[in-house]
């Protein structure tokens, strides 16, 4: 079929013109090669799984590392046919290929279920490798996949042990668990009794697999108590919770916790409808031993380079009731040169999120600050990522729809994905200057706990940037509690 003919069938929403198209694309057959838009016809098709299967083959992308796993991508929320083109991107060498599989291959269930032909070998082979040093999700992986070697091999289980420790702060009960074991197997004393009663405690008070091993094993240790280590040991377990307790990994798994000696609730993990409200936190701020005080001596050492903290650590940081002082924002934020820049902003997205009535826009309003947060957005798309509806000539041409359902919305947002991507990606590009910064991972995880809204926390973090950006329009928007999303001919908006 020939090009012309191809690209209007595919304009009309053919989803097997749209497949063809996107082949021909990754395979430079009448275009250029051009990822971009393979990738954005082949998320057009996804529509339509079938159109997909048609056309596209293992042997036709067999030395397309970047085609199967896009393929992989569009293809896995509805058929099993998306795992071979996953496992030949990460034969063919592509990393985030590899971690994919290597991470699928650490669930045995799920290898079981999708049918994956790779080994615990080579997928630690893959998560071995430098570009994933120091991953959270890779650390867990390996200390699966390690666990599940070391009964053949006493290497396997110090990796395995090396793994969990760098895990540990998740507080997940089979890593604790783990970590509890290793420390009751060591030589008899009363600083590694007490270690292995901390995470043995901490394992046994979360419902999961190793619950009922955690309890016996922690019941034993205290009929063989040593120097009251055992208490010291619940002790180190209670203060660990305290400070944890406010980390992204953790508080996102585990709203209830109960004594596994006595069985009474804990009340050291902070709920989400606490942290939605408003209400988390400890009420006495100026104590040096209160969780909000660690946090931010903890803050201090994750910018000196503290390997032991990550940014997970900070999911909850601006969450404390009563609110940081303006001393204590001044003293976190001691390391910027634009340390009154973050605290604006900090204060601008709060009074966003937590103001009882938005801005009021009329629709003429509505239309025109979208028009001018499009300019801005577009304009600073590279040549990579411009199509046609992704340009400044579109926008003269739009038209505005507003959506009454937040539902329907909700559907063309999905519809529309790849095209709001490439928009945020300008956003991305507004801060990426400032990734270098110390705590720059930290920041943004704790905005990003502030807000659940990626766009503020770029708007937070450009501060670090020395671009210019014009947020003026985006601002607008999130005060009106409007939001859109653009297709070919038409911009979607609606009222939150």
């Amino acid at each position: 079929m020939e090009l012309a003919k191809l690209l209007l069938l595919a304009n009309r929403h053919d989803h097997h013109a749209q497949a063809k198209l996107s082949l021909q694309y990754y395979l430079g057959n009448e275009v250029p090669t051009d990822r971009s838009k393979a990738r954005m016809w082949l998320q057009k098709a996804a529509l339509d799984a079938t159109a997909i299967e048609s056309v596209f083959n293992l042997n036709v992308v067999r030395n397309h590392a970047e085609a199967c796993f896009d393929l992989y991508q569009c293809l896995s929320a509805n058929t099993p046919s998306a795992h071979p083109y996953l496992v030949s991107s990460a034969n063919q060498g592509h990393l985030l290929a590899q971690k994919t599989v290597a991470l699928l291959v650490s669930d045995k269930a799920l290898v079981t279920a999708v049918g994956l032909a790779v080994s615990d070998k080579q997928a630690i082979h893959w998560l071995e490798q430098p570009d994933f040093h120091g991953q959270e999700d890779v650390h867990k992986a390996l200390f699966t996949l390690y666990s599940r070697a070391k009964k053949s091999d006493g290497d396997e289980a110090e990796k395995a042990v090396y793994h969990a420790q760098c895990v540990a702060h998740t507080g997940d009960p089979e890593v604790t668990y783990a970590l509890g074991v290793h420390n009751k197997q060591l030589p008899v004393s009363a600083q590694n009794t007490s270690a292995a009663v901390q995470w043995l405690y901490l394992s046994a008070c979360l419902p999961s697999p190793v619950e009922a091993c955690a309890k016996s094993d922690l019941n034993s240790l205290r009929i063989k108590d040593i120097d009251g280590a055992f208490e010291q040991g619940v002790q180190a377990a209670h203060q660990w919770l305290e400070l944890h307790a406010r980390d992204s990994a953790f508080f996102n798994q585990h709203e209830q916790l109960f004594d596994p000696i006595n069985g009474d609730a804990l009340a050291f993990v902070i709920s989400k409808q606490q942290i939605m409200s408003g209400k988390a936190g400890p009420n006495v701020i100026d104590n040096p031993k209160t969780p909000q005080a660690e946090m931010i001596n903890r803050w201090h050492r994750y910018c000196g380079g503290d390997k032991t903290v990550s940014s997970s650590h900070f999911f909850c940081f601006f969450y404390d009731d009563p609110p940081l002082t303006e001393v204590q924002l001044k003293d976190i934020f001691r390391y910027y040169d634009c340390r009154d820049e973050l605290i604006a902003r900090l204060n601008v997205v709060k009074a966003i999120l937590f103001a009882r009535d938005g801005d009021t826009l009329s629709q003429k309003q509505i239309e025109d600050t979208i028009t001018q947060d499009l300019r801005f957005r577009i304009s600073s798309l590279d040549r990579f990522h411009r199509v046609k509806f992704l340009s400044i000539e579109y926008i003269d041409a739009v038209e505005f729809k507003h959506i009454e359902s937040t539902d329907e919305f909700k559907k063309l947002q999905e519809q529309t994905e790849l095209a709001m991507s490439t928009l945020d990606a300008t956003l991305d590009k507004v801060k990426s200057s400032a990734h270098l910064f110390p705590g720059y991972y930290g920041l943004g995880e704790a905005l990003y706990g502030l807000s659940r809204d990626y766009r503020l926390q770029h708007y937070f973090l450009a501060a670090l940037s020395k671009r210019n950006a014009d947020f003026g329009p985006f601002l607008l928007l999130c005060k009106a509690s409007v939001e859109y999303c653009v297709d070919e001919d038409t911009v979607y908006w609606v009222n939150r």
